[in-house]
């Protein structure tokens, strides 16, 4: 079975960039006490995606289409980055 276009690879696929870029961004932000609130939803929502993905396992094998285990991955994806976006007045880089 290939497992590169399934909803599985991909919500790992992402969330390994991401956990990458956020590293990299918390290191330069001057007070992450700011953004605090900010972090605990978008990890609040990491780990509701990831729960969902271990409750159900076969959503890892489901392709990528019109289903659940797509939808739960992107609304998690879009929820985040709209949070970011929502809050970037809040992160200041050094």
């Amino acid at each position: 079975m290939k497992y590169n276009n399934t909803a599985g690879y991909y919500k790992d696929l992402i969330s390994s960039i991401l956990f990458l870029i956020s590293s990299i961004l918390f290191y330069n932000i001057k007070d992450l006490n700011k953004i605090r609130d900010v972090i605990v939803i978008i990890l609040f929502i990491c780990f509701l995606v990831d729960i969902l993905y271990s409750i159900y396992p076969i959503f890892h094998f489901t392709t990528i289409g019109n289903n659940i285990p797509t939808f739960i991955f992107l609304i998690g994806l879009l929820a985040s980055i709209i949070i970011v976006i929502v809050n970037k007045d809040k992160f200041e880089i050094m």
